[in-house]
């Protein structure tokens, strides 16, 4: 009787611990290209500037890291989600990382010269349930 016992409690652990797996659920981000309009510059360089938040959320996300991935050259966003890029005008891709968020890289975009770019970004999350 004893051994059956204890092997019911075996199975029960068992099976309990099987059923506990936790699960992820991806919740994409987006962006959005809001503005583009003339703006001089000494260097007839092209202005990116954005903000970025949590899609879930809508607050914004600090010290983001941005990145021009066609030139390597980054920048990380202010405390309340906000960047500035000067770079040579071109055609360029922008990726978006944060920790605990989903990252975001963008279709190729051309940036003219003396021209700002408004960009805002929402990233996504991965939600362990």
């Amino acid at each position: 009787m004893r051994i059956f016992i204890l092997i019911g409690i075996v199975l029960i652990f068992s099976f309990g611990c099987v059923t506990s797996k936790s699960h992820n659920k991806v919740v994409k981000g987006s962006y959005e290209i809001i503005n583009q309009e003339p703006y001089i510059t000494e260097n007839d360089s092209a202005i990116i500037i954005g903000s970025v938040f949590d899609v879930r959320t809508k607050k914004p996300l600090p010290y983001v890291n941005i990145q021009i991935l066609n030139i390597k050259k980054g920048c990380s966003a202010d405390s309340l989600g906000k960047f500035y890029f000067n770079i040579p005008s071109g055609i360029y891709e922008v990726e978006v990382l944060s920790v605990g968020n989903t990252e975001i890289k963008t279709k190729s975009i051309e940036f003219l010269s003396n021209t700002k770019t408004e960009i805002l970004f929402n990233l996504g999350t991965v939600i362990e349930y």
